[in-house]
Parts: C-alpha cells; structure tokens; sequence
C-alpha cells in the first residue's frame, strides 16, 4: 500500500536487496529495461488492485533510474476533447489524433459525450496523462496503465523494440522465444519446459524482444496467457522459433523473407497508422536481418524439448 506521509517508503518483500521503490502518490515500474513511473491523485484504489503478475515488476532500487514513461493525472479540463478526428472506436472506446499527440476516451454508458475516464498522450508514446471521474475512481487503478498494451506497443517501438505473441525463456543458457498466435500450442510447449529444471521460462503468452546497445534482449512481460508464468527476467536473444503442430516433430532454418511473414503474424504494430507501421516494420527488420530463425513443427511431447534443447546447444 502506499504511504502517503512520506515522500519514499521502500516495503519488505522476500529479498531485501529487491525493494520496490515507492514514492509517495507514485509507483515504478520496469518492464523490458524501461522505468514507468504512476503518479496518482486522490484515488482510493491506487494500487490495491493490481495482479499478481504485475506486481512482479514493480521496480527495485537497483533499478531506478531515469524515467522513460511518465503516466500522471490531469484535470478534466486538460483532456482533449478533439472528438471530429476519430481514428477509430471500438466498445465504448474511442482513439483519437490531437495537436499534441492522441488521447483514448473510455465511456461508462452509450454516451459518447461524457468519458469516464480519459488518456492524452504525446506524440512519442512516452507521457500518458489520465482524467478519472469521481464516478469511476471506485473502478480504475491507473497503476493498470503501466501495463496497457495498446499504448506501450507505440512506447516500445520507439524503444527499437516489439511486443510479440510468444512463449520463451532461457533455454539451455540460451535467450530463445517460441512465436506462434493463439491457441497454436505456446502453452502446451511452455508446460513441458516446466518439467526441464535447466530451463527458464519468462512468460507463456507474450514476450518483449528489444534491442539495447546493439543487442538484442527477451523479456518477460505480465500479461498472462492460460496459465501464471510471468518473470521479470530477461536474456540475450539467440534465436526466434516458430511454432505449428505436427505429427512429428522437425526444426528447420527460415529465410529472413518467410521469417518476416512469420513474425507479422505475431507482432503488436499499430496498423491504424502509416507513420508507426513504418516504424514498426523498421523495427522487424533490424530483427530478423540480426537474429537466426526457425520453425518448430512439433508433436506436444518431450521430442519437441529435446529438439529445441539440441537448437539451443547449436547456437552461439
């Protein structure tokens, strides 16, 4: 729970050299290498609703640092209301294109005219500032935005990185994430890692693969799939695996070109927009033209993490 009397109240967890690093009103985050600050104002909820998952990545001290994504309050007044530039809607949501950036509009009733809650963002992706009614300050944590990865895939684009429909872990010492949409056997694979204790998984539904400083890392994110595999670790990235069922299990080398289609099957771009398909095409590029990829047709038994173990002792 926050302490609102003091201005950094560090809580006891199970390891005392990972504190959570808290402000008053203020909450930090580190997801894939980037620190997201939360500032709240006046909501009874801050923080009391998170998942489990995303607890995890709540930040350490040795992790603070510079803050790449800002999330704070605003008045209501300071929410851009910009409604004649839709760029679409969807379930009581609309997303919009502003002077300074975009704002998503939520709506409690069919009443488009009154947002319960509402978030302006800069062109960059990197300060969300959010309006809650009094109304809806009983439903919406705005700790919950450090997760939303409708906004963050713009966040992390910019940050010569993709969020990805995978699987994966450290796999024989080995960075490697098992891509396939769902329902394509990501956590049929990721449960018979689990009975490898030389393996590491990170994440079962979705990973983050970002390039720091020339290299590219695996991340693991807290959005859950099917199962409760969420670990803020990270790995250099060695190989990026495909997956399809089969009889029998096989590995086979992609080219770049049938790895790119691949990889758009699986990968979170802002479609709606040129300007960011670009830059997230960009992104996929650098990707593939860098990292080895394969498929994996595999039949769901321990075939499929013998071959996978034998792809990992083969890469560099």
């Amino acid at each position: 729970m926050i302490n609102s009397h003091s201005s950094i109240c560090p809580q006891q967890g199970d390891n005392n050299n990972l504190l959570p690093f808290i402000e008053k009103d203020s909450l930090f985050f580190s997801l894939a290498g980037l620190i997201l600050s939360v500032v709240s104002e006046n909501n009874p909820i801050f923080n009391r609703s998170l998942p489990d998952a995303d607890k995890k990545f709540i930040a350490s001290h040795d992790e603070m640092g510079h803050v790449d994504i800002n999330i704070a309050p605003c008045r209501e007044e300071h929410l851009c209301r910009d409604f004649t530039r839709k760029i679409f809607t969807q379930q009581r949501m609309a997303f919009c294109r502003t002077e300074d950036g975009y704002v998503q509009l939520f709506f409690s009733t069919e009443d488009t005219l009154a947002p319960s809650c509402g978030i302006s963002v800069d062109f960059n992706f990197s300060k969300f500032n959010y309006y809650i009614h009094d109304d809806a300050k009983e439903e919406f944590d705005p700790c919950k935005l450090a997760s939303n990865i409708f906004l963050l895939q713009h966040s992390f684009i910019n940050h010569q990185g993709l969020i990805i429909h995978a699987a994966g872990g450290s796999i024989y010492g080995k960075g490697i994430a098992f891509a396939a949409p769902s329902q394509t056997g990501k956590s049929t694979l990721s449960r018979l890692f689990l009975l490898s204790p030389q393996n590491r998984l990170f994440s079962e539904d979705r990973l983050i693969i970002r390039s720091v400083n020339t290299t590219w890392q695996v991340w693991g994110t807290p959005w859950l799939g099917s199962g409760t595999i969420a670990c803020n670790e990270h790995a250099p990235l060695s190989a990026l695996v495909f997956l399809s069922q089969a009889n029998e299990t096989k590995v086979t080398r992609l080219s770049p070109s049938v790895g790119l289609r691949r990889l758009l099957q699986v990968v979170s771009i802002p479609w709606y927009s040129p300007e960011w398909t670009h830059k997230g095409l960009a992104v996929c590029e650098s990707l593939i033209q860098t990292i080895p990829m394969f498929e994996l047709a595999f039949r769901p038994d321990q075939t499929a993490v013998q071959a996978v173990e034998r792809l990992a002792s083969a890469l560099c």
